[in-house]
Order: structure tokens, then C-alpha cells, then sequence
């Protein structure tokens, strides 16, 4: 993930790293869905309407790549899998 990126996309991907992740299976497409879903893990104070706005402002910055890494570390790290 190349250049400077938000503060809040790092605390998220960070926030995937711990794992733990009860989504159901996500597709590329889907990738908002889980952002969305780490979000209010990370932020449970958050309306939801905020977590949305935020949500669309990260999609907004992640390049199809990006989204590709996202869906393989969810891939890796979601709780069941073996």
C-alpha cells in the first residue's frame, strides 16, 4: 500500500490483523462490509451513519490492489479456518 494513507485505514487494517473475524464470507466487492464491521469494533461509540461516512471514505482510497490484500489477509485470519 503505496503513499501516505489515513490514519484511520491504518488503525483498521490493523485492527484485521488481530483476526477474531465473525463476517461471513466477503467478496472483493464486499470488502466494505468488513471495513465497516472493523470500524464499529474499533469505534463502538459510532453512530452508525458515521461509521458508513467513514467506511465510504475508505473505500473511496483503496485501490482495487488494496482491496485484493484486504480480502486475502480476511481470508487468512477469519475465525474457523483452517
Amino acid at each position: 500500500m503505496a503513499g501516505k494513507r489515513p490514519l484511520l485505514l491504518l488503525r483498521v487494517l490493523a485492527e484485521l490483523g488481530k483476526g477474531k473475524l465473525r463476517v461471513v464470507e466477503p467478496v472483493p466487492q464486499n470488502i466494505d462490509t468488513l471495513i465497516h464491521e472493523l470500524l464499529h469494533r474499533l469505534y463502538p461509540e459510532w453512530s452508525e451513519n458515521y461509521v458508513r461516512n467513514r467506511t465510504s471514505f475508505l473505500m473511496k482510497r483503496l485501490s482495487k490492489d488494496e482491496v485484493a490484500v484486504i480480502h486475502d489477509e480476511y481470508n487468512k485470519r477469519k475465525k474457523g479456518r483452517r
